[in-house]
């Protein structure tokens, strides 16, 4: 499987030709923008998985590969936003995530607490901060809904680069 630097280097290079069609949007509109989508992806993440939050519904769905698919939506807006502020995402020490709590409330509202920080403009330095510490909660977060990471990169070059240039070229 790829790592995560050669997943953003692919990502880099499909962002490239979308940012070449879209010119006119500018670099911190982007941010601010793909800050906004990363924070519905996750909610949308939550909803795939109705025990997460739903406690009232008695049949619950459980689409694994729904569930991958919004993981993976996630995983490419992290990867444009760090692209984005020129960083790179490292490679996960998941000893150290898999020691961590099992509540995946607790590790959706911390990626999108510090996704929401981005906008608050205290310098390209603390912007990358908040992408690795939300970055560090969505790993935690997948742990807490046994969602297995290299599944997610999988999916992502399957389905979200792959469908994502596909729609590219159709003008979607």
């Amino acid at each position: 499987m790829l790592s995560l630097a050669e997943l953003q280097t692919q990502h880099a290079k499909y962002e490239g030709d979308i940012i070449i069609k879209f010119s006119e949007v500018e670099r911190e509109e982007r941010i601010v923008k793909k800050s906004t989508a990363l924070i519905v992806e996750l909610g949308e993440l939550a909803n795939e998985k109705e025990e997460f939050f739903k406690f009232f519904k008695i049949n619950h769905r459980n689409d694994k590969e729904k569930q991958l698919k919004e993981a993976a939506d996630c995983l490419a807006y992290y990867l444009g936003l760090s692209n984005e502020l020129g960083m790179d995402l490292n490679e996960p020490n998941m000893e150290l995530i898999e020691n961590c709590s099992k509540e995946p409330n607790k590790h959706f509202k911390d990626a999108t607490r510090e996704i929401t920080y981005i906008d608050y403009g205290q310098g390209q330095q603390y912007r990358r901060i908040c992408i690795l510490k939300s970055f560090g909660h969505y790993l935690k977060l997948l742990l807490s809904l046994k969602i297995d990471f290299e599944d997610v990169k999988k999916t992502y070059l399957e389905f979200v680069l792959g469908d994502n240039i596909r729609r590219q070229k159709e003008n979607y």
